[in-house]
């Protein structure tokens, strides 16, 4: 075994779903620590212990949406956080505090809460003790000091994937618009550069040197750029991937660490690919480089697993267990495209033509899958190919087997999702499936089961009892459309275009029927909050220019209470306070009045709606300076004004409002 082979270290088991995004740290005292977002709708701390094993500690279990963004941020007085962002929009900061026995103490809620995004948080970095970045499924990216928003960027089109700090004054930023932008903090209007030559969204950044970075994203090459050059195409192109890249990491000047879609972590050093590491997953879906050189990575399996150089500190069983987990998954054969050499077992004498070679090996009904490893120089199995043999067979997709592939339709133009389905499963589950793997509105579960009802032999089954994952959250989604909601659908299909969907070895099913979930046709609600997290910010923004007397304070109390416990709710403060508190401070007091505005109240909607419209101050958007925070206002206005046809009579107030009120659209 070659001393710069990694091999497997240590796999860390506790999430139940996807790992998103990971982050690492070294502590005072020089054990390594891990921050890790998942599906599952929790984050969690991983901390080396003397015995080179990791002790995991939960950190978010609050149910809000997947954690799909972490980073690590330590002020300028020590005190270490750990960074979290998804679904609901929000940038939730925990205090971690560590003792001298390697343990952790972490804040059983935020210290901080950086409200601002208005969609899923995507991708979170920092500089030392300096700024927070971040980027959103709503096109933007911020940046943060002393936990405020100082910049806003609006150049992208579409989501931002991944968002890298180059030095105190400088980042970079990536998105699904195929862009990669060189930032300065103080020039929000105008980027320093522009970086083209993607053919598809960009996934991941990586800085190589301080004049040198690499990006990456669905059309599977890595490029690499000078940072400073006047030519936008990039110096170097690396092929090796075969399908979506989504995270790229620097373990040296001359080291290079990318995942993907492939079921692989690649290492390239010197601009060469150095190895290829398959792992028992399809999705790979996160990576970084730990300070002391091992190479740590989450995926669509649940784990975290780390590599390392260091033989010391490996084990042969562990290692050999993994082995055995990889060559026994089941590979869709469309990963493998015409070029790939098939035969008899004699193809494994001759010699693979690179690292990561591969080729099919027939061994009676199966067919095996070999990589070629040039450290050992030999080929390693790494997978099953099932033969099918007819329309009766199982389909293939995300390496298991169903009766069932359906092709959906959620947008002209874009790809088909994979649907996949058992004739002996619970359409409510396979369905509630479908929706979490592409965060699809849960306002969709019923269409998607009686679409499966109506196109297989499956039973007719009741739904079931236990509280729906979907709409059971109680985040506060400060004008967030998320999947875990029943949100905007015109968001969510722009949404789609961007986030690949993780089956794209899915073979479609012999019945070629498609599923169209557009247009949607219903009144659109937006209930969810957690009232605590709202209370909280209107405490925090509250100062000489917002008022917030004791008598205001009790009486949101009051209603706070009311809305928690479902009781007749007034909101004669929230419309007092939004006449009198500035521009950028209201968004929490629009956010109160639309939870209430489909809450049972003592107001008539008609106030709700006023209130709301007066709040949002549709004037300044056209003003330079509050724009941006007009944006979120008018959003939050218009969200209480969707909730109004669910309150008792708000469906007549706002016919009657319709002919008195006309809101302009203008494209910003």
């Amino acid at each position: 075994m070659s001393q710069s082979e990694l091999v497997l270290q240590s796999e860390l088991l506790g999430h139940t779903g996807d790992v998103r995004a990971i982050a690492s740290y070294r502590s005072q005292d020089g054990s390594m620590m891990l921050l890790t977002g998942s599906r599952d709708q929790t984050a969690r701390l991983w901390i080396e212990t003397e015995q080179n094993t990791f002790d995991s500690y939960v950190i978010d279990s609050s149910g809000n949406g997947f954690v799909n963004a972490v980073a690590f941020f330590e002020d300028i007085d020590g005190q270490l956080y750990a960074l979290l962002g998804g679904q609901d929009a929000l940038i939730n900061a925990y205090s971690i505090v560590m003792n001298s026995k390697r343990q952790a103490k972490i804040a059983s809620s935020p210290r901080f809460t950086l409200v601002g995004h208005a969609d899923n948080i995507s991708t979170i970095a920092t500089y030392e003790n300096q700024y927070i970045v971040s980027g959103s499924w709503d096109a933007t990216v911020k940046v943060w000091k002393d936990w405020q928003c100082v910049q806003t960027f609006t150049k992208h089109t579409l989501a931002v994937w991944s968002v890298l700090p180059i030095d105190a004054e400088r980042f970079l930023s990536a998105s699904a618009d195929k862009s990669v932008y060189l930032w300065a903090i103080d020039r929000p209007d105008q980027p320093i550069n522009s970086y083209m030559g993607a053919t598809q969204p960009v996934r991941g950044l990586a800085q190589l040197s301080p004049t040198q970075f690499a990006s990456a994203g669905n059309d599977t090459e890595i490029r690499m750029y000078a940072l400073d050059s006047s030519d936008a195409k990039p110096s170097r192109t690396l092929s090796g991937h075969t399908s979506f890249v989504y995270s790229l990491a620097t373990r040296s000047s001359d080291t290079l660490i990318s995942s993907g879609e492939d079921h692989t972590l690649r290492v390239w050093h010197n601009a060469t690919l150095a190895q290829v590491l398959t792992l028992p997953a399809i999705s790979v879906w996160c990576t970084c480089v730990m300070p002391n050189g091992d190479v740590a990575c989450g995926s669509s399996d649940g784990q975290v697993r780390i590599f390392t150089t260091d033989l010391q500190r490996t084990d042969a069983e562990r290692i050999a267990a993994f082995e055995s987990q990889v060559r026994s998954q089941v590979l869709a054969d469309s990963e493998f495209d015409a070029n790939t050499p098939r035969g008899e077992h004699s193809l494994l004498k001759q010699s693979g033509s690179q690292e990561g070679a591969t080729c099919v090996v027939q061994d009676g009904s199966r067919n095996e899958v070999y990589r070629w490893t040039s450290h050992k120089k030999q080929w390693k199995p790494i997978g099953i190919i099932t033969e099918s043999a007819g329309s009766t067979q199982k389909k293939m997709h995300d390496g298991k087997a169903y009766d069932y592939v359906f092709d959906v339709d959620v947008e002209d133009g874009a790809p088909p999702l994979k649907l996949p389905y058992n004739a002996n499963e619970n359409p409510y589950e396979a369905a509630q499936r479908f929706l979490q793997a592409y965060e699809l509105p849960a306002s969709y579960l019923d269409q998607v089961v009686q679409f499966l009802q109506k196109n297989t032999q499956s039973m007719n089954l009741a739904a079931p009892t236990a509280s729906d994952p979907y709409t059971g959250s109680s985040g506060y989604h400060v004008g967030s459309a998320q999947g875990t909601t029943a949100s905007n659908a015109a968001d969510q299909q722009r949404n789609l275009a961007m986030d690949p969907f993780t089956g794209s070895g899915g073979i479609s099913s012999g019945a070629q029927r498609n599923l169209q979930v557009i247009p949607y046709a219903e009144y659109l609600a937006f209930p969810q909050a957690n009232l605590q997290a709202a209370r909280d910010k209107i405490q925090q923004l509250a100062g000489d220019d917002a008022q917030l007397s004791e008598v205001d304070a009790g009486q949101l109390d009051s209603l706070i209470d009311a809305l928690q416990n479902n009781k007749q709710a007034n909101v004669d403060v929230i419309s007092r306070l939004l006449s009198v508190w500035p521009i950028d401070k209201r968004f929490p007091l629009l956010d109160l009045l639309r939870i209430a505005a489909c809450k049972p109240s003592s107001t008539p909607f008609s106030t709700f709606a006023t209130s709301a419209l007066v709040g949002a101050d549709w004037d300044a958007l056209e003003s330079q300076s509050d724009r941006k925070a007009a944006q979120t206002n008018a959003m939050l206005a218009l969200r209480t004004l969707s909730n109004g046809f669910q309150a008792p009579n708000g469906t007549h107030s706002l016919n009657e409002m319709a002919l008195e009120v006309r809101i302009d659209f203008r494209l910003t």
